[in-house]
Formats: structure tokens, sequence, C-alpha cells
């Protein structure tokens, strides 16, 4: 998953159809307009406005694209096309997601309005029917494929008290919002986590699920108990 404004779309276009050919066409690209003011100040480089992050995605999505569907491009990419996904929660970077990618990713999180860049909050229930009814209209019939990004898996103790620690580690969120989204799962075992993941898939669509590094041992208990057929 790369962030536009680190790359040069041309660039990324060889890098990619590089590690295509030396991964046997198994590359799968992802890309999202970045939220970290710090990581671009970091590396020296111009934080745009909003709207212009958002052009910058969608300008690298076709870029990328059109250059690897060249059959004069050198490397060529084994994968014709090389699966692209495109990751937002805002409407237009999910527009975006709608138009150009293979996956649509929904990412959860949402910028404070009026709030430093970084501070966020977690997408609602409702917020999340509405983003995911709006990509399927976009899309227009246009087949695609979309991935949750869980903010964190945690099973084996009260959903409640999961959310709880969540809201002492991030004041913005109160234990209410956090029980209410569906980009965070708590569950007292695998087998109800795998459950919910199925009733979202259901309610949202969702096909694949994605999290964060620490996560990943608890989700991996989830899938297991997914593909058992235990829910």
């Amino acid at each position: 998953m790369l962030n536009v404004g680190f790359w040069n779309p041309a660039l990324l276009a060889r890098e990619l159809a590089t590690l295509d050919l030396l991964s046997g066409g198994r590359a799968e690209l992802g890309l999202g307009a970045g939220h970290m003011k710090s990581e671009h100040d970091d590396a020296g480089l111009q934080w745009l406005p909003f709207r212009q992050r958002i052009q910058a995605l969608d300008d690298t999505a076709a870029e990328v694209r059109r250059r690897l569907a060249d059959p004069a491009h050198e490397p060529r990419p084994v994968q014709q096309p090389v699966p692209l996904m495109v990751a937002a929660m805002s409407g237009p970077g999910l527009a975006v997601a709608a138009t150009r990618a293979d996956v649509v990713g929904f990412s959860g999180l949402r910028q404070i309005p009026g709030a430093a860049p970084g501070a966020f909050t977690l997408a609602s229930a409702a917020e999340t029917a509405d983003r995911v009814a709006d990509v399927r209209a976009q899309a227009g019939g246009r087949p695609y494929r979309s991935d949750v990004l869980l903010q964190q898996v945690v099973v084996g103790q009260p959903p409640d008290q999961a959310a709880a620690e969540m809201a002492a580690a991030a004041p913005v969120l109160s234990v209410e919002q956090i029980l209410d989204s569906p980009f965070v799962l708590y569950a007292h075992d695998a087998q109800e986590a795998a459950a919910e993941l199925r009733r979202r898939h259901e309610r949202y669509g969702f096909d694949s699920v994605t999290t964060h590094q620490p996560s990943m041992e608890a989700l991996g208990q989830v899938i297991a108990a997914y593909r058992g057929g235990a829910c």
C-alpha cells in the first residue's frame, strides 16, 4: 500500500512491472492519497491540500494503468492488468476507487474536521453503509472486490472491555462509537468474531480483511474459525 505523494507514476510503473516479473505474476498495487502530514514533512515533500491529494491519486492510478497496458512498456508485467487497490474513506477518495480500482479498500479512519492533520475518528456503521452504497452506484456495474481495514482485532475478552481500552488510548472516541464501527473486531472468541465477519460481508459486501501487525495473530485465529465453518 503506497502513498501517491511519494511516487512518480513512470517510476512506479517500472517498479511494479519488475516486481510482477520477479514474483511470477503475484504483484498487487495499493494506492492511497496519504493522510499523515508528518510523513511528508519527514521526507521533505510538499503536503498538498486534500483535493489536490485526491487528484494526484486519480492521476497516478490512471497513469500507472496506462503505462502498464502499453505493449511497448519495459519491462512487461506478467499480469494484464496488475491488480490495483485504491484505499480511502472519504467520498472523493472512494469515488476514485469506484472508477479505477479492482479492489476498493475501506480504511475506516476519518480526519476530524477542524482538527490537526492526523487526528482521526472511526467511521460509524451508518456512514459505512452510505459509503458502500455510493461506491456501488459510482462503479455503475463495473466488477470490483472490497476490502476492509480492521484497525484493531481483539478476541478472548468482552467487546466492551476491549472498546474501553481503545477509548482510553484514543480519547476522541467513545466506547459507543468504537463498538458501532465495523472497522474494529472484538469478540469473546474466534468463532464469535468469524460470525461477525460473515454478518459484515452480508451487510457491506466486504470480500477480504486486512489489519495492522499487532492484530495479525488475533485475525489469524478468526480466519481459521471462518474457514472451518464453525459459525
